[in-house]
C-alpha cells in the first residue's frame, strides 16, 4: 500500500502487510502464521531506481506453535528496485529481532532477504520469481528456495487485483520448512495512488 508524504512523514511510504497461511496436505497442519508489517520510506520516488529504508514488525498471531515463532519482533528494513523495459528487479531486506513474547520459545534474530524479478508478458500476465531467503543469525540455519511463478493483474470494478501462483523448491533447508510447495497470492494494487493525492 503506497502512502503519500505528510507533514509527520516527509517521504512517501510503501507498506506491506502479510498474514501467511500454512496448509500441508494430505492430512497435515493448517494454520495462520505471524502477522508481518514492513514499512519503507521511499527516498527517491518517481525515478527508474527506487530505494528506501524503514522498519519491520512481527506480531505473534500464529494459531499453532508450528506456524509461528511466539515472539514480538522489530527491526530494520530496506529495499531497492529498478524497472527497465518490461522488468521489475530488486530486493527487500528485513531483519526482525525478538524483544518480548513466549519465554519458552527461542529468541529470534533472522535476515529475510527477498530478491524479486517480474517480467510483464502483456494483457496483465507476468512471470515472476520472489524467493524468501532466511538466514537465522542465532542458529546459523538457513532456507534458500528456488521458485518461478505466473500471475495476472486485472480489475474487479474499480479495484486493481494481482493474483499469482508460484511453485517452489527449497534447495537448502534447515528446520521444519517443506522441501517443496506452491505459493498462492492475492494483492490489491493502487498504481496511481501518489499521483491522485
Amino acid at each position: 500500500m503506497p502512502l503519500p508524504e505528510f507533514r509527520l512523514l516527509p517521504f512517501p511510504q510503501l507498506s506491506l502487510l502479510t498474514l501467511p497461511v500454512a496448509v500441508t496436505v494430505p492430512g497435515g497442519l493448517t494454520g495462520l502464521g505471524d502477522l508481518r508489517l514492513a514499512n519503507i520510506a521511499v527516498l527517491d520516488a518517481g525515478h527508474r531506481i527506487l530505494w528506501g529504508v524503514g522498519a519491520t514488525l512481527v506480531f505473534p498471531t500464529a494459531t499453532t506453535p508450528e506456524t509461528g515463532q511466539g515472539k514480538w519482533q522489530a527491526g530494520p528494513a530496506a529495499a531497492i528496485a529498478i524497472a527497465p523495459e518490461n522488468w521489475l528487479l530488486g530486493v527487500l531486506a528485513q531483519n526482525p529481532i525478538s524483544f518480548a513474547g513466549d519465554p519458552d520459545r527461542p529468541a529470534v534474530n533472522a535476515l529475510f532477504l527477498t530478491p524479486f524479478a517480474v517480467y510483464q508478458l502483456g494483457r496483465g500476465w507476468f512471470i515472476r520469481s520472489q524467493p524468501q531467503m532466511i538466514f537465522n543469525w542465532k542458529s546459523g540455519k538457513q532456507l534458500l528456495p528456488l521458485d518461478l511463478g505466473v500471475g495476472r493483474v486485472f480489475t474487479i470494478g474499480r479495484q486493481d487485483v494481482n493474483v499469482f501462483v508460484e511453485p517452489f523448491w527449497n534447495i537448502s533447508h534447515d528446520g521444519p520448512a517443506p522441501r517443496y510447495g506452491i505459493t498462492f497470492g492475492v494483492s490489491l494494487l493502487y498504481p496511481n495512488f501518489w499521483r491522485e493525492q
